[in-house]
C-alpha cells in the first residue's frame, strides 16, 4: 500500500490553475479555493460581492457563487484550487485519518457556504505552489502541506473581515475602466463618466473608490502607466509618442507620473529587465 499522503486518486480530484491563461471552468467542483497574490479579485454571491485582497484566500463550497469571479484589469495574480467531490479524505495515518476535506473546510465557513480568510502560513504555501510546476517532485509535497494547513485551519479563527461592494458598484467600476481604456488618450471628466454610466458623480466616485480601493482618477492614472510600461517593453516607439497616447502633451509630466507609479523613469524601465508583472503597484499620489 502506498504511504504517499497525496495519492494518485486524490491528485486526480484536485485541479490547480494560476489566474489568467491557465484558468478553466470546473463544473463538478465541490470546493473552490481562490488565493490572491497581487491586486484584487471580486467574487459574486446571491446578495453581495466580496473583494479578495492581497494575501487573502476564499473558500467556496459547492458552487456558492452567483457568477464567475471578476478580475478588473487582467493583471491580478493568484491561483484557484478546485477540489472535485465532497467526500475526499486525507489518508495520513495518525493525522487527520478519515477526516473529510469538505467537512473540515465547512468549519472554516462557520456554517455558511463561503468565507474570506487570512493566514500568513497558508498564504506562504499558496505562494510557493504558484511558482512550482505540477511536474516537479516538490509539487505533491507542497499540495499535501496546503491541504493539511487548510484542514488545521478549521480549529482556528482565520476568517478575515470581507471587503464588500454592491453589484451596481462593480458594474459601474467595470464600465468606467473599459471606457477609460478605450479613450486612453483623452482627459475624461467625472461628469462625462457619470453621464455614460447613468450614475451621479458623487455615487460614481464613492462606488469606484470602494471597488478600486483608491480614488477614481488615481486608478485611471495607474492603469495608463501600466499600459505605457507595456508599450515601452514591447515596442521601440519614442517616449514622447507613448506619452501622447496616454494623454500627456508634456513628456516631463508623463515621466513624473510614470515614476510615481512604477518607481523608475520610462527610460530606465525600458533598459531594465523589469516587466509590468514584476513591479508591484505603488501608492498612487
Amino acid at each position: 500500500m502506498s504511504t504517499d499522503p497525496v495519492n494518485a486518486e486524490m491528485i486526480n480530484c484536485i485541479s490547480l490553475a494560476r489566474w489568467g491563461s491557465e484558468e478553466h471552468s470546473v463544473n463538478d467542483c465541490g470546493i473552490e479555493i481562490g488565493y490572491c497574490a497581487e491586486g484584487r479579485r471580486i467574487y459574486c454571491f446571491n446578495d453581495k460581492c466580496e473583494i479578495l485582497t492581497e494575501g487573502q484566500f476564499i473558500i467556496c463550497l459547492r458552487r456558492s457563487q452567483k457568477a464567475p469571479s471578476v478580475m478588473l484589469t487582467g493583471r491580478e495574480q493568484g491561483m484557484t484550487l478546485y477540489i472535485m467531490g465532497t467526500d475526499i479524505c486525507l489518508p495520513i495515518p495518525g493525522l487527520f485519518d478519515g477526516t473529510g476535506i469538505f467537512s473540515a473546510l465547512r468549519e472554516c465557513c462557520h456554517g455558511g457556504d463561503h468565507a474570506v480568510c487570512f493566514s500568513q502560513r497558508i498564504s506562504s504555501v499558496f505562494s510557493e505552489l504558484m511558482h512550482t510546476e505540477t511536474a516537479d517532485s516538490i509539487y505533491k509535497l507542497r499540495l499535501t502541506e496546503l491541504l493539511l494547513m487548510l484542514c488545521e485551519a478549521a480549529e482556528h479563527d482565520i476568517a478575515a473581515a470581507p471587503h464588500i461592494c454592491t453589484y451596481q458598484e462593480l458594474e459601474a467600476a467595470q464600465r468606467v475602466f473599459d471606457y477609460s481604456m478605450e479613450h486612453i488618450s483623452e482627459h475624461i471628466s467625472i461628469e462625462r463618466l457619470a453621464e455614460y454610466t447613468g450614475i451621479s458623480s458623487t455615487r460614481l466616485k464613492a462606488g469606484c473608490h470602494n471597488v478600486y480601493d483608491m480614488p477614481l482618477y488615481s486608478f485611471i492614472r495607474r492603469e495608463k502607466m501600466y499600459r505605457a510600461a507595456e508599450l515601452l517593453k514591447k515596442t521601440d516607439r519614442l517616449i514622447i509618442d507613448i506619452a501622447a497616447d496616454m494623454g500627456y502633451d508634456n513628456p516631463s509630466k508623463f515621466s513624473g507620473a510614470f515614476r510615481d507609479i512604477m518607481g523608475t523613469s520610462p527610460n530606465d524601465f525600458r533598459r531594465s529587465g523589469l516587466s509590468v508583472w514584476s513591479i508591484p503597484a505603488l501608492q498612487c499620489k
